[in-house]
């Protein structure tokens, strides 16, 4: 038989365990390394463990397909957990405290006085671990009151003695509201920013002496703002008193994922500094829902911005720098494709790589509760990192060799404190040549060496801390 270019032929007498294929069928164990936050359909690819090919030829690849079994306990949705917790009429008017076995351990659960049923309580960073980033998703406890169904006479004499107390009282008054129109211009409530990046909500409410066109004197009532955050354009904040629709895919993630109910608090930003807080009036299907404002919330700008320059990290890394400094309260991140990196944003590769950091800043941003999300700005070269530290009120590069420590550094009043975090490699000797000449110092942060992902959250939060944004 003629050879035929590029087909095998078997001998007379070929292999009588691979029919002369160069292959036969075995039964192995692989171990598989399954990383947190994996969902039902996630696919793990196992390089060259797959089907030898024909003749001996190079391997496939084996896919994993994950299929996650339901928890007794919790259901989830995304990467936020969901449970239930009964608690009797009397717990819930008195308000309570349940331990529940979380992921982490067992915790304790405030429950207000007078919460109701169907009402949520967000424990946040407790849910499931992010696949790509770090942090986690919130576990959402759902309360559901147990009203008693069988009443002994001295219950049922009790209850109808609270029935005719309650109705003794009269009804609430309704809370006072602007006489007219207040613009989210006009009704800001100017603020500082609270350490942990819990902003404390400003009521705005009459006191006497108004004109008719709103307020005349605004006042401050301290409250801590616990509510979830939600993103909407600053046309949409409206005054006092309006109400305000959550849709698109904000909305969709309140209603589906979050699960608000009608009653709920919620805070809507446009994450520049604009807000306003309200409860939840109405849930529209599984897209929207509805939010009658009754605070109006401020982040003013910060009179020293802190601006981090940071080095392009490897893979997911770049993330978790930029999440951890927007919970530091960092006011802009530059992203610097300094000449020791080793990942390159070229392209629509580097357009992708841009679009997450961006995407990272605004949910860290919702997620420590900042109603002034950090910018991420496009991609510096050195040259254009020389002329920001230029003009800027105090310029450092982190470096190990640096003569002093950064906590000596002299912090200006205001203004851009403008600090570089190089990469792995560290910082290039003509880099830092030529940002001396811009006028930046080498600083060293502490007698240990920090990766490029964590250098930036603990200089931001040295510099935080003695600048007096924290205190």
């Amino acid at each position: 038989m003629p050879a035929v270019p590029g087909v095998r032929h078997r001998g007379a007498h070929p292999c009588p365990e691979c029919a002369g294929d160069g292959r036969v069928r075995a039964r192995r164990t692989l171990t598989v390394k399954i990383p947190a936050g994996v969902d039902n359909g996630t696919r793990i690819q196992l390089a060259g463990e797959g089907e030898v090919g024909p003749g001996g030829g190079p391997a496939g690849d084996l896919y994993v397909e994950i299929s996650e079994n339901a928890h007794s306990t919790f259901q989830r949705r995304g990467d936020d957990l969901h449970c239930t917790v009964t608690l009797p009429m009397t717990a819930a008017s008195l308000g309570t405290k349940v331990p529940l076995e979380t992921l982490d351990g067992t915790v304790e659960i405030d429950v207000r006085p007078g919460t109701q049923s169907g009402q949520s309580i967000p424990l946040h960073g407790r849910g499931i671990t992010h696949l790509r980033g770090g942090g986690r998703g919130d576990l959402i406890v759902h309360v559901e009151v147990q009203t008693p169904s069988k009443l002994d006479p001295d219950q049922e004499e009790l209850l109808r003695r609270l029935a005719k107390l309650r109705a003794r009282s009269g009804p609430r008054a309704p809370s006072p509201r602007p006489a007219g129109p207040v613009l989210a211009s006009q009704g800001r409530l100017q603020r500082p920013l609270a350490p942990s990046g819990f902003l404390p909500a400003a009521r705005h409410r009459q006191v006497p002496g108004g004109a008719g066109l709103g307020p005349a004197r605004p006042e401050l009532e301290r409250t801590t703002v616990t509510a979830p955050v939600f993103v909407v354009d600053t046309a949409r904040l409206a005054p006092v008193g309006a109400v305000v629709r959550l849709d698109g895919p904000e909305g969709r993630h309140a209603v589906a994922v979050r699960r608000l109910a009608v009653g709920e608090q919620v805070v809507l930003t446009d994450g520049a500094g604009a807000g306003v807080c309200g409860n939840v009036v109405g849930v529209l299907g599984k897209e929207a829902l509805e939010v009658e404002v009754s605070e109006l919330l401020a982040e003013p700008e910060p009179e020293l911005r802190l601006v981090v320059v940071q080095a392009l990290p490897k893979g997911d890394r770049g993330e978790l720098a930029v999440e951890l400094m927007t919970e530091v309260g960092v006011d802009r991140v530059v992203p610097w494709a300094a000449s020791r990196c080793i990942t390159q944003w070229k392209g629509e590769r580097g357009a992708k790589a841009l679009a997450k950091w961006r995407a990272t800043a605004r949910e860290a941003g919702k997620q420590s509760r900042r109603l002034r999300f950090p910018e991420v700005t496009d991609p510096m070269s050195t040259r254009q990192v020389a002329g920001l530290l230029a003009g800027a009120a105090l310029g450092a590069v982190l470096h190990e060799e640096g003569s002093r420590p950064l906590a000596s550094a002299p912090l200006p009043s205001g203004g851009e404190l403008v600090l570089v975090v190089g990469p792995e490699g560290g910082v290039a000797p003509d880099e830092l040549a030529r940002f001396a000449e811009a006028g930046a110092e080498p600083y060293r942060l502490g007698p240990s060496v920090l990766r490029t992902s964590t250098a930036g959250v603990a200089a931001g939060a040295l510099l935080l801390g003695r600048s007096g944004r924290w205190g």
